[in-house]
């Protein structure tokens, strides 16, 4: 598996989020970079694990089976092997997430208050429509912003959205692929199995996660960090789209969400939806 992993795009997030100087949010790209480099590194372990699989498939293929089926079923994260990917959600890093989106979305540095939106938010600052179209959303200026998304109700309806799908709005995993899957959608337009896509990369996040062995080392709030942070981009974007129809709009969204996606190590426009997930054409 390449781009469609939604592992491999969890391993990038937090590496480019925990490896970014906090007072240098413009070396994004270098930590991209590094990233890119994990990528193929855990590639390359992932393709060691398949080959050792296939020569000894009988068992394996039988447990497969079951871990599928219990993706279908809808059963929650731990029971699917992700479980070390859930994290305990704090009011104190929700509302460093708040501040620092706000700040971006206001055109301000976010300043270190939240390594994610220093690293995801550097497309939206460096795009003033894009800014202008999710800022619009709240209010537009950042107290109206900060109120807005301190109710909560931006981040409660995202968790039953995800609810809806059998997934979580606590687990990193579950959010950065409800993330792919949303901006894959913008991109590439309807017509193609929205609940079995879910359930896919689900499935596959579940297997690149038994095929290198360990979560990403990732601290409880870096997950929340990071997960916070794709949520409110998924769920700002999602109310822009629907109520800004003009296409030169719907473009500014489908190529920002696809730069945040880059920095997250997938491209979407290479990708498509396929029975197994997302995956390079």
């Amino acid at each position: 598996m390449k781009t469609g992993s939604g592992l491999l795009a969890i391993v990038m997030g937090a590496l480019a989020v925990m490896h970014m100087p906090a007072t240098a949010a413009q070396d994004y790209l270098g930590a991209y970079q590094d990233a890119q480099q994990f990528q193929r590194q855990l590639q390359n372990m992932q393709d060691n694990a398949r080959a050792g699989s296939e020569r000894n498939s009988a068992g394996r293929e039988q447990r497969e089976v079951s871990e599928d089926d219990a993706a279908a079923s809808g059963s929650d994260a731990r029971t699917q092997g992700l479980g070390a990917l859930d994290f305990q959600p704090s009011p104190a890093v929700t509302a460093r997430v708040n501040r620092a989106l706000a700040d971006v979305l206001a055109g301000r540095e976010p300043g270190g208050a939240s390594g994610a939106v220093e690293v995801l938010g550097a497309v939206v600052r460096d795009d003033p429509r894009l800014r202008e179209l999710l800022a619009s959303q709240l209010g537009g200026e950042r107290a109206a912003i900060v109120a807005a998304l301190d109710t909560g109700v931006l981040h409660r309806r995202y968790s039953e959205r995800l609810a809806a799908r059998g997934y979580s709005a606590h687990n990193v995993a579950d959010v950065n692929n409800a993330f792919l899957i949303h901006a894959w959608g913008f991109l590439h337009g309807p017509g193609f199995d929205v609940d079995g896509l879910y359930a896919a990369q689900r499935a596959r996040s579940r297997k690149a996660l038994a095929a290198t062995g360990a979560p990403p080392a990732m601290s409880g709030e870096a997950k929340q960090d990071l997960a916070e942070t794709l949520a409110l981009l998924q769920m700002l974007s999602g109310a822009a789209w629907s109520r800004h129809p003009d296409p030169a709009d719907r473009a500014v969204l489908q190529e920002g969400l696809a730069g945040v996606a880059r920095l997250l190590g997938v491209d979407l426009h290479a990708a498509r939806a396929t029975a197994q997930g997302l995956a390079e054409r």
